[in-house]
Parts: structure tokens; C-alpha cells; sequence
């Protein structure tokens, strides 16, 4: 694995004033453990301390949330970039032309503008094993969310829904295979146990040696502790609560907790990341967080519940677009 040398931060002097304190200190601690190991092992470790930050374990227990919040992110980033980013890096030659020539069905040849130049670490076959065998663990858990009579509501790169609740069971479904008493269409929900069975079948198969299973179940899974001087998203009282779903189309969904209020816990972009952010019809200042909104409210229609539309749902949808005369 390459080693880092040296960091140049090449971004604009305002964005630096942003560094506080307890920013260094994250470091401090990243750097200290980082250092007391070597070679491949240092990749392990970052594996495995990102999962201790994440769960507030030693030595990072002392760390606040938003300070474990950005520490596991950048963990995320530098083993993302050196576990498969270098092995398929390929940077564009802007300014400059190249004559390729593609083979598939059939063998096209022509000049194009800005070709690519393979990176120092390129190295497309271990490239296409890393993300072969992510697919691979991914065909292995839906085997045996089906092979224990259940179904799962989405899939993604790199994570599975899975249907499921506290005790389990049958729930109405059109098109579902089973019945429940009325005849209506229903499908299987596992159990929460069995969930958990199925993520202690892949604990042989982590190679970080720290005895946790590689599928993680991610934090909406759990209820958000609601205590004060906590972050709104804090869950650190691990308190299961059942995870609802509402999808529209393929990568368009949302995660979201149903109660007296609907609760959206996590929510896709993909559609809506094109569109320019409203504007407060007020303040005129951009809208934050907007699709969250959007989300809200297509489920509180689906769900039967009022709906009111905010005064910046009636503007006009934008896209930009970029248009350069070179």
C-alpha cells in the first residue's frame, strides 16, 4: 500500500477558519494509533478503528458524537481510495486528443478529447475482484434471506433491506406468495433473531480478525434517543424500533419510522440532486435540506395523512446548466 507522505490542502484560505480545536485532537488520536502500526497493517487497522468510532468504543470513547462523526468519515474516505480507488484511478488529459479504439460487438475507432491515462496504481483485474466479491457477498445474503422462506424490499452496491420485524411473520403484500386468513396476498417477514443469524453466518468471513460480522446493521435500525445537548440523530441508547421503507423506483427510496409523526431517518437524492435548491419565499434564502421535505411529503400522502404544502413547492423546477463556447 502507498504511504502518505505529505498533505497539501490546495482549498480556498475562508474554508480553514472552520478547523476547530477538537479537530486536531480527532487527529491526534487517528495519528497516534496509525503509527504504531505498519505496511498492510495499517489498512486493517483503519478497517477496524472505523468500526470502533462508529460504535464509540476504546480509545475513542471519550470523542463526542460530531467529533466520531467526521473521524469515521475520513476513515471511510482513506480506505475507500487505498482498498480499491487506486487499483482502477484513471486521470483525463484535458487539452489534449487521442485516436482509441473500442472493442465490444462490434470495434469502433475514433479521436476523441481528453483521454485517460492509466494511475500509478492502476491495476484493472484486482480492481474488478474487489467489487466481484462485494457482489458476491451481497448474492450470499439474499440466499439466505430466501432460504429461510424471506424477502427483501431493496438492494443496492452494497446493502440489502431485508423484510423483517420483531417477532416476524406474515404481512400483506400484493403479489405476495402467501396468504394471510382473508386471502389477501401476503409475503414472510423474518424475525429480528433471524436477521441476526443471518449476520452471524458471515462473521468467518471477515478478514479484519476482530470477530464482528461484515454485514453491519446500520443506525436507523435503531430509535433515536431524543435527550438534550444530543445530536438529533443520536441512537445511543441501541434501542431497536421497527424501520419502514417507501420506494418510488429503483434507488429511490427512503427509510422512515411511522408513529404519530412521520420520521424520515435516511433518504435518497438520486432524481432530485439535478434540480437548483427553492428559495424561501420570505428570506429568499435556499432551503435546506428540501428533499428531505419532498420525501415527507409524498409519504404522508401515501399514508392518508394532511399534507400542506410549503410556499416554495409552487416555484418553478430548475436545472443548471454549464455551457462553455471552448
Amino acid at each position: 500500500m502507498p504511504e502518505v507522505l505529505r498533505v497539501a490542502n490546495p482549498g480556498p484560505w475562508p474554508l480553514r477558519s472552520r478547523v476547530r480545536c477538537e479537530d486536531h485532537a480527532v487527529a491526534a488520536v487517528l495519528m497516534e494509533r496509525m503509527q504504531r502500526t505498519v505496511g498492510r497493517e495499517r489498512f486493517r487497522q483503519a478497517i477496524v478503528d472505523r468500526r470502533k468510532v462508529k460504535q464509540g468504543e476504546a480509545p475513542y470513547d471519550a470523542l463526542s458524537q460530531g467529533e466520531r462523526e467526521r473521524l469515521q468519515k475520513l476513515l471511510k474516505i482513506l480506505v475507500n481510495a487505498t482498498s480499491y480507488g487506486i487499483y482502477m484511478q484513471m486521470d483525463r488529459q484535458d487539452g489534449t486528443t487521442a485516436r482509441v479504439r473500442a472493442h465490444g460487438l462490434t470495434m469502433v475507432e475514433r479521436e476523441i478529447s481528453g483521454p485517460e491515462k492509466l494511475g500509478p496504481y492502476c491495476f484493472l483485474p484486482l480492481a474488478t475482484l474487489i467489487t466481484g466479491a462485494a457482489c458476491l457477498m451481497l448474492a450470499l445474503a439474499e440466499h439466505e434471506v430466501h432460504r429461510r422462506g424471506g424477502q427483501y424490499a431493496l438492494m443496492d452496491t452494497d446493502s440489502l433491506a431485508i423484510v423483517a420485524t420483531d417477532h416476524g411473520g406474515l404481512i400483506p403484500c400484493p403479489g405476495g406468495q402467501e396468504l394471510v386468513q382473508d386471502g389477501t396476498e401476503a409475503i414472510r417477514a423474518l424475525s429480528w433473531d433471524e436477521v441476526e443469524d443471518i449476520r452471524d453466518r458471515f462473521v468467518a468471513l471477515n478478514p479484519y480478525g476482530d470477530g464482528e460480522s461484515i454485514l453491519e446493521l446500520e443506525d436507523e435500525n435503531y430509535a433515536v434517543c431524543g435527550q438534550p445537548n444530543h445530536r438529533p440523530s443520536c441512537i445511543c441508547t441501541k434501542e431497536r424500533r421497527q424501520l419502514f421503507t417507501y420506494s418510488v423506483a429503483s434507488k429511490r427510496n427512503a427509510l422512515l419510522n411511522v408513529g404519530e409523526e412521520t420520521s424520515i431517518r435516511k433518504y435518497s437524492e438520486h432524481g432530485l440532486g439535478a434540480y437548483d435548491t427553492p428559495r424561501d419565499h420570505d428570506t429568499g434564502e435556499r432551503v435546506r435540506k428540501w428533499e428531505r421535505h419532498v420525501w415527507k411529503i409524498l409519504i404522508d400522502r401515501a399514508l392518508g395523512r394532511p399534507v400542506e404544502l410549503p410556499a416554495w413547492a409552487y416555484q418553478a423546477a430548475l436545472i443548471q446548466f454549464r455551457i462553455s463556447t471552448l
